[in-house]
C-alpha cells in the first residue's frame, strides 16, 4: 500500500510539473493563474493559448493598476465623484451639485478621467432625480461582437480579443494604455420584420486620446473601429455586484430606466441598451456601472399642460368592461367608457386618454385604393419609419378610416367623388391607436416619410353600431351608414352629418367573426319651439 502511494504521489508529480501554472477548478468554467490569482472566465468555443498570460495580459494588469490603484479607490469613495441622485442611482460625475447645472462651452471628463484621461469627454446637459442627459463628441471605439446566450462568458471572449488589440496586434503594431469604460450593447427590443434572430453582445472600448486621429486598425475580421457620432445619452448610474448583475436583473433594469423616460416624455432608441462598466469584470466589490440609452436628434420633451389628456379614475361599469374584453381580446385599445346601451346593440361611449396617429390617403374616390393609400405611411410608421425608430406594436382597433361626407344630409352624391372640390383630398383620413407608453412623447414622421398627424383625444363622444364582414368598401359602408343613421333617428338620438368613422378591429385573414363598427359623432338635439297658442 505504501509502495502504491509512493507511485501515485511521483505520478501527481510529473503532471503537475507538464503544467505548474494552470489549475483547473473542477465544476466551474474558470482558469486561475497560479502566479497572480487573477481569475479568467474562458468561452469552450475559443482555443486559446496558453501562454495567455506571458503575451496578452498588458491591458489587463494595467487595467488592473489603474482601477485598484490607492488612488483611484480614494476616488471611488470621494462624495464628490459618486453623489446619489436617489436610493439606488448614483451620479458619475464630478460636480457635486444635485441640480441641473447649465450647459458649459468645455468639455466635461467623467470620474475615471481623472486617473490619466483614460475615458471619452463628455458635457453634462442636464440632471434629473433618476439620470443625467450628457453630450458625448465624436470618438472612436475599437468593438467585437460576440454571438453568445451568456453575457459573462463572452464578455470574457470580447476582453480577450481586445486585450490582443491593445497588447499590439494591430497594423500599427502600437501598444496602447488602458481605457474605460468596457461597453456592452445589448439588444432590447427586435427589429421590424425580424422574427428570429441570433442574440449578440458587442463590447468596445474607446480608444485613447492620443491616436483619435490616426487610430491602429485591427488585423481580424472580428474587430472593427467604430467612428461613433455625436449624441445625447440618457445616463443612469448604479452599483452591483458581480454575481447580482444577472441577465435578468440587468433586462428587468433596463426596462424600469425606458419605462422612466417614457414617463418623463425623453425620446430616445429603445432597440440596444448599453452597460458601461468602471472596474475589473472579476471585481467582487460593490462595482459601479452605468447604463446609457442614446437620445434620438429630434430631443424635446412634450409636457406642455395644455395638452394634458384628462383621465378617469372612476371604475368602469361591466358592461364597459365586457365591451372591451369583447374587441380588444387581450391586445391593449384606446380608453372609453359605454355611456348607455340601446337597442340594436347600440351603445354610446366616451373616448377619452387616446392618442391617434392619422393620414390623409390624398385622393377624392372612396375605394379600397384609397385607403391602402391612407394606410401605407401608418404602415411605414408603425414599422420604424419615424423620428425615433420606434416599432409600434398592434393595438385595436387596427385600422380607424375617418369620411367626412353628405350622405347623411340627404345627398346620394358621395363627396369623396367629387374630383373638382379643392377639398376632397382631405375628406378621408386613416388612423391608428398608439401604444399608451408612446402617449407623453409620440414620435413623428421619419425623414422622408410621408406626413402623419399626431391626434389627441380628450371627449370624443359617439353612437357605435357594430357590423360584421368587410367594411371598407364604399357601397356596403354607405348601405350600413345609412341604416345606422335611421335607427338613431327612431331612437330620438342626434348625431352630426357631415362625418361617419368606420372601425376594423381585425385582419382581412380572419373571414369568420370579423368585428367592426360604425361610429356616428353625437350632436345636441335642437331646442323644438312651441308654437304660440
Amino acid at each position: 500500500m505504501a509502495r502504491f502511494l509512493c507511485v501515485y504521489w511521483a505520478l501527481l508529480v510529473a503532471v503537475s510539473g507538464l503544467v505548474p501554472e494552470i489549475a483547473i477548478n473542477a465544476g466551474q468554467n474558470k482558469h486561475v493563474d497560479s502566479v497572480d490569482n487573477d481569475i479568467l472566465l474562458i468561452a469552450p468555443e475559443d482555443r486559446w493559448d496558453l501562454n495567455f498570460k506571458e503575451a496578452n495580459r498588458k491591458w489587463d494588469h494595467k487595467h488592473r493598476a489603474l482601477v485598484n490603484s490607492k488612488a483611484n479607490q480614494s476616488t471611488l469613495k470621494s462624495p464628490h465623484l459618486w453623489s446619489r441622485n436617489t436610493n439606488d442611482v448614483v451620479s458619475t460625475t464630478s460636480t457635486t451639485t444635485t441640480s441641473s447645472p447649465l450647459p458649459t462651452s468645455h468639455m466635461e471628463a467623467n470620474g475615471c478621467d481623472i486617473m490619466d484621461n483614460v475615458c471619452p469627454p463628455y458635457r453634462l446637459l442636464e440632471r434629473t432625480e433618476d439620470y443625467d442627459i450628457r453630450w458625448y463628441p465624436s470618438y472612436k471605439w475599437i468593438s467585437t461582437i460576440i454571438m453568445s446566450q451568456d453575457r459573462f462568458l463572452s464578455q470574457w471572449q470580447g476582453l480577450s480579443r481586445l486585450d490582443n488589440f491593445f497588447s499590439g496586434q494591430n497594423d500599427q503594431g502600437l501598444s496602447m494604455n488602458a481605457t474605460l469604460p468596457l461597453l456592452s450593447q445589448i439588444k432590447h427590443t427586435r427589429h421590424p420584420g425580424v422574427l428570429r434572430e441570433l442574440r449578440d453582445i458587442t463590447f468596445s472600448l474607446p480608444i485613447p486620446a492620443s491616436h483619435q486621429s490616426n487610430p491602429a486598425l485591427p488585423l481580424t475580421g472580428d474587430m472593427l473601429v467604430d467612428d461613433v457620432e455625436d449624441s445625447r445619452i440618457f445616463v443612469q448610474s448604479f452599483r452591483a455586484r458581480l454575481w447580482e448583475l444577472t441577465d435578468k436583473l440587468l433586462r428587468k433594469r433596463a426596462r424600469e430606466f425606458i419605462a422612466t423616460l417614457r414617463l418623463k416624455g425623453e425620446a430616445f432608441y429603445d432597440r440596444y441598451f448599453y452597460l458601461a462598466s468602471y472596474s475589473r469584470p472579476d471585481n467582487t466589490g460593490n462595482n459601479v456601472y452605468e447604463m446609457w440609452v442614446h437620445a434620438t436628434r429630434l430631443r424635446n420633451p412634450q409636457r406642455n399642460p395644455q395638452q394634458r389628456i384628462t383621465k378617469i379614475n372612476s371604475p368602469l361599469t361591466k358592461i364597459t368592461n365586457r365591451t372591451r374584453k369583447r374587441l380588444c381580446r387581450g391586445v391593449e385599445c384606446p380608453s372609453f367608457q359605454v355611456l348607455r346601451s340601446y337597442k340594436f346593440g347600440i351603445q354610446k361611449r366616451r373616448y377619452f386618454d387616446t392618442v391617434f396617429v392619422s393620414a390623409a390617403s390624398n385622393q377624392c374616390e372612396f375605394n379600397s385604393v384609397s385607403i391602402w393609400r391612407g394606410f401605407m405611411p401608418l404602415h411605414l410608421y408603425k414599422h420604424g419609419i419615424n423620428s425615433h425608430w420606434e416599432v409600434c406594436e398592434t393595438t385595436r382597433p387596427i385600422g380607424i378610416v375617418n369620411i367626412r361626407d353628405t350622405i347623411l344630409k340627404g345627398d346620394e352624391t358621395l363627396a369623396v367623388n367629387q374630383s373638382f372640390s379643392p377639398s376632397c383630398m382631405t375628406n378621408m383620413t386613416v388612423a391608428f391607436y398608439l401604444p399608451r407608453r408612446l402617449h407623453s412623447n409620440p414620435p413623428s414622421a421619419g425623414i422622408g416619410a410621408p406626413t402623419v398627424k399626431i391626434t389627441r383625444v380628450d371627449n370624443l363622444i359617439v353612437y357605435v353600431q357594430t357590423v360584421g364582414g368587410f367594411i371598407l368598401d364604399a357601397t356596403r359602408s354607405t348601405i350600413e351608414v345609412k341604416k345606422f343613421a335611421n335607427r338613431l333617428q327612431q331612437l330620438g338620438l342626434c348625431y352630426k352629418k357631415d362625418e361617419y368613422y368606420l372601425v376594423t378591429y381585425d385582419f382581412l385573414v380572419r373571414f369568420h367573426g370579423r368585428q367592426n363598427e360604425i361610429w356616428l359623432v353625437a350632436d345636441r338635439c335642437p331646442v323644438q319651439m312651441k308654437r304660440p297658442t
